[in-house]
């Protein structure tokens, strides 16, 4: 009989990660283009009805929305949800990359399309990237030099040195400025509940 070596110990059956509402246990998909289209569409300035319907159906597998279905969810705590669900597999709940607090996965993908191409040759927008998993991608943007396009503006936003500032170019002044503005300018309860009523609103209006 041919040698038979057990490594089930060795391994981890990881499954997908989910979220616990009144007792259920409702599975989140965890895959690297799954969040990737979620980070799409949750990354529009205003996210509207239709953003958050996708970002939902990409998010949970058919069997995790019927049990979502049965628990009759306002669209409010739907939203809730979804960005419950986003902040469990991105590891924040703001669209950062992780410990970084210098770039935005979703205002700078464009830079981060650009870096993974120029660091790794790897072209995200192709069916190839498709097998990457979210936890492979995350470390492959935690390892990205400071020589590419991301690197070298997180550069410029992490600059706290005034003498260095002082010297910035116009370009590089508007992006520091910029960076600041709109970490001063972040989502307060009050703008919360103002974009919940209005999303609430244009719900009730789709559904007449």
């Amino acid at each position: 009989m041919a040698k038979v070596v057990d490594i089930t110990d060795k391994l981890t059956f990881e499954e997908n990660p989910a979220l616990e509402i009144k007792g259920k246990v409702i599975e989140v998909n965890a895959d690297a283009p799954t969040m990737l289209k979620v980070m799409g569409l949750m990354g529009k300035d205003d996210p509207g009805v239709q953003e958050i319907m996708d970002a939902y159906q990409l998010m949970f597998p058919e069997k995790s929305r019927k049990e979502l279905d049965k628990l009759k969810l306002s669209f409010r705590d739907l939203i809730v949800v979804v960005q419950e669900a986003v902040q469990l597999i991105a590891g924040d709940g703001d669209g950062r990359g992780g410990d970084d607090p210098y770039y935005d996965l979703f205002g700078d993908w464009d830079l981060i399309v650009a870096s993974f191409l120029t660091q790794y040759g790897i072209r995200i927008r192709t069916k190839e990237f498709e097998t990457v998993s979210w936890d492979e991608f995350k470390s492959l943007l935690a390892g990205l030099a400071p020589e590419t396009p991301l690197g070298r503006i997180v550069a410029i936003r992490s600059e706290d040195d005034k003498n260095v500032i002082k010297h910035f170019t116009k370009d590089q002044k508007r992006i520091h400025d910029e960076w600041r503005e709109e970490q001063a300018a972040a989502v307060t309860p009050e703008t919360f509940e103002k974009q919940m009523a209005e999303l609430e609103r244009m719900m009730a209006q789709l559904c007449g």
